[in-house]
C-alpha cells in the first residue's frame, strides 16, 4: 500500500525524497516500486506551472 500526496510523490521521483510517502507490504514488491520509481525520473519530464 502506498499513502503519498502528489507533491510527496513527485518528490520522490525527482529528488529521491521518500518524506511524506509510506510504502508498506512485502519488501520484494516495495523494492521493485522504488526501482520504478527512481527511473522515472529519467524518462518523465516534470510539469511546469504555467501563468
Amino acid at each position: 500500500m502506498i499513502t503519498a500526496t502528489t507533491q510527496a510523490l513527485t518528490a520522490l521521483i525527482f529528488a529521491g525524497s521518500d518524506a511524506g510517502i509510506d510504502l508498506a507490504g512485502e519488501p520484494a514488491p516495495v523494492q521493485r516500486f522504488r526501482q520504478m520509481i527512481g527511473t522515472m525520473a529519467a524518462v518523465v519530464q516534470p510539469l511546469r506551472a504555467y501563468a
